[in-house]
């Protein structure tokens, strides 16, 4: 199972085979989380589900171990804690905008966080990898 720019569509798979020469180096990175500041003030986090090792692994439950960065971005006091944990539970492969005050306002992504009268219409969903 494969995460982020590997992810890509027949079509583009077989355009980027003919246009890449044999023999040419890649990287593959393998990093499910990945945080960022922009020059505007801005927090982003987004986090893939983890490369499985082994068949029987499920990406969605795997734990995810942050680096001391990713923990020291996740402790900022600018940094939503509890959207940056919603992003990790969730596993989007999407940037989230983590900024206090400026996320959108926390949908609960797992059901056991959420209160008991809390009629939203979204509910809790695993993610599914796409091949």
């Amino acid at each position: 199972v494969s995460s982020g720019c590997i992810r890509l569509r027949p079509t583009d798979i077989e355009a980027l085979f003919n246009m890449v020469p044999r023999g040419t180096r890649v990287q593959v990175i393998n990093d499910p989380v990945k945080i960022s500041v922009e020059p505007d003030g801005k927090r982003y986090v987004e986090v893939h589900q983890p490369l499985s090792r082994v068949e029987s692994d499920d990406p969605q439950t795997m734990p995810i171990a942050l680096s001391k960065a990713e923990k020291a971005f996740a402790a900022d006091g600018q940094t939503d804690r509890a959207v940056f944990d919603s992003a990790v539970v969730r596993r989007s492969g999407m940037p989230v905008l983590v900024n206090v005050g400026e996320s959108p306002s926390a949908v609960s992504l797992t059901p056991a966080a959420a209160p008991a009268a809390n009629k939203s219409p979204f509910k809790a969903a695993p993610i599914s990898s796409v091949n």
